[in-house]
């Protein structure tokens, strides 16, 4: 078992972020409905859903694993 499929085991989200326009933006999160508050609300100023307006859920998943198990499935 190598040192990356050995980081704590917690719950995380996949979701996929909208805009009315087609953008689309994919990120990973360990609390799914704070993330997409902090998305709707422009907590991030410099942010990139900010900056082109995406902001609707359109898809979400959820994991039991280790953070670094879903960073290396994503490559």
């Amino acid at each position: 078992m190598s040192y990356v499929q050995y980081v704590g085991k917690t719950n995380y989200y996949v979701y996929i972020l909208a805009s009315l326009s087609g953008v689309i933006y994919v990120g990973f999160t360990d609390c799914l409905v704070k993330r997409i508050k902090q998305h709707k609300n422009g907590f991030y100023k410099n942010a990139f859903t900010k900056k082109y307006n995406v902001h609707k859920l359109v898809y979400w998943e959820h994991f039991f694993q280790g953070k670094m198990h879903l960073i290396e499935n994503d490559k």
